[in-house]
């Protein structure tokens, strides 16, 4: 009996690239400032920058050891709080032939000979052709179009956070512990303010440790010229250091204040909001 020779199994090549600036994809997932948790995870995975992230949809992270869909659903407003996100589901992108690819074919029209293939022949010549460049052009502009993220650089704070016994503190410089180690997760102090977390519930303690605002929302991020983006539910919306609700609930995604306006996420569009007037937004996408 003639043995059966195994078909070598076909190569399918990944050419997926995230569309956010290189400066940004290149940077550590510590840029991400994800709750440690979720942090060590990934690295543990050796998914240690921005761009391993964002190349990673919902079911290749679902299959990281231990990693949730909590875990993920935390990953994606961190994201989005920066004007990035993951990686696509296929079932959700409508697949387009790529350059080259054969496509099904169609039924050829039957050629009509005399003056209707003459007249078909001056119209072909007549049909401006596009160019490489205008389809560049084109593509340049839907890029530019979309909310790029602004790379942030941090200066080293003075305080180091510290850990104990799975809970989180802070430190100075010269090793003396001026936060005890007390929270599920800790921030960077940002603005003399440190978002902290306990009980999956987010708030702020200034640098003394006293709680400024509650640990009363279900995400938060650090302020930003005075402002931070929090969550209630699934939805967000901001407010100032007073804990005064200067922007509703109603959005699924925001990013960091810059220059007194941030960008906001709904219903699958981008927006550009300024602070002095939040119900006026400029939808880019």
């Amino acid at each position: 009996m003639a043995k059966k020779t195994r078909r070598p199994k076909k190569v399918v090549k990944d050419d997926y690239n995230p569309p956010y600036e290189a400066s940004v994809l290149q940077q550590s997932i510590d840029f991400l400032e994800l709750p440690e948790e979720i942090s060590d995870k990934l690295k543990a995975a050796k998914i240690e920058t921005v761009f391993a992230v964002c190349k990673l949809n919902e079911r290749a992270l679902l299959h990281v050891n231990r990693f949730n869909k909590k875990n993920l659903f935390v990953l994606r407003k961190v994201l989005n709080h920066k004007g990035l996100d993951i990686r696509p589901s296929e079932e959700s992108v409508s697949r387009q032939p790529k350059k080259g690819e054969k496509t099904a074919p169609t039924q050829p029209k039957k050629e009509v000979k005399g003056k209707n293939t003459a007249q078909k022949g001056r119209n072909q010549d007549a049909r401006p052709e596009k160019t490489e460049n205008q389809s560049v052009s084109q593509k340049e502009q839907r890029r530019m179009q979309k909310p790029q993220p602004t790379q942030v650089v941090h200066d080293k704070d003075i305080y180091i956070k510290i850990n104990l016994n799975g809970k989180w503190g802070f430190e100075n410089r010269d090793g003396k512990v001026v936060i005890k180690p007390f929270y599920d997760e800790v921030f960077n102090f940002k603005e003399d303010l440190c978002c902290v977390m306990n009980d999956d519930k987010y708030g702020y303690i200034d640098r003394h440790g006293k709680v400024i605002i509650p640990l009363e929302y279900d995400l938060g991020a650090s302020f930003s010229e005075g402002y931070a983006c929090v969550y209630r539910g699934e939805k967000c919306g901001y407010i100032n250091k007073e804990n005064e609700v200067i922007v509703d609930f109603e959005f699924d995604a925001g990013t960091a204040v810059e220059g007194n306006e941030c960008r906001v996420k709904k219903d699958e569009r981008w927006g550009e909001m300024h602070l002095d007037d939040p119900t006026s937004i400029r939808w880019i996408i």
